[in-house]
C-alpha cells in the first residue's frame, strides 16, 4: 500500500471495524460491551481510514435516518471530511500549502468550531430550554448523550 486513504467500508472490512471498535470504546474507555455495537451497525454507513501499512486506524458510522433537514447533510459531510483530511495530512505532511490535505483540515476544523459557536448562540437565544435539558442531562449521565436511551431520560416538552 503506497500511503494512507479512506473509504466506505465494506463487508470484508467490518472485523476490523469491530476490532478497533473494542480496543477504543470497551478496552480503553471502558464501555459496556453489549452496548458498543447495536442493531444499527447493519444498516449504517461505516468509514474508515488505513495507514500505510494497510491496517485500519479509524473508523466511523452515520446512521441514515428519514426526514433529515438540507442543512443536517452539511454537517455531516464537515464531519466526516475533517478527521479524514487531518489524519491524511499527518500521514504526509508535506507540502506546507492548499495541496496538503492537513492545510485543508485545518479550515474544516476552523469552520466546524465558528459554526458549532454560532449554532450555540442561536440556540440560545431560540430553544435554550433545550440547552438547559441537555446540559442537565449530561449531568445526570456523566456526559453521555443520549442516543436512543430510555433509560429515565425525559426531554422537555415541546
Amino acid at each position: 500500500m503506497s500511503g494512507p486513504r479512506a473509504a466506505v467500508a465494506g463487508a470484508a472490512d467490518r472485523p476490523e471495524i469491530a476490532a478497533l471498535r473494542t480496543r477504543v470504546f470497551v478496552e480503553e474507555q471502558g464501555v459496556p460491551a453489549e452496548i458498543e455495537q447495536d442493531a444499527a451497525d447493519e444498516t449504517a454507513v461505516h468509514a474508515l481510514s488505513r495507514d500505510h501499512a494497510g491496517r485500519v486506524v479509524a473508523t466511523g458510522r452515520l446512521l441514515l435516518r428519514d426526514g433529515a433537514a438540507w442543512w443536517q447533510w452539511i454537517v455531516i459531510v464537515i464531519a466526516i471530511a475533517t478527521p479524514i483530511l487531518g489524519f491524511y495530512g499527518a500521514l504526509d505532511p508535506a507540502p506546507h500549502n492548499g495541496d496538503n490535505p492537513n492545510w485543508l483540515a485545518f479550515y474544516w476544523a476552523l469552520a466546524v468550531v465558528v459554526l458549532a459557536a454560532l449554532w450555540y448562540g442561536l440556540m440560545q437565544i431560540w430553544k435554550p430550554e433545550r440547552i438547559r435539558n441537555a446540559a442537565q442531562h449530561a449531568a445526570e449521565h456523566r456526559g453521555v448523550a443520549p442516543l436512543d436511551e430510555s433509560v429515565d431520560y425525559k426531554p422537555l416538552p415541546e
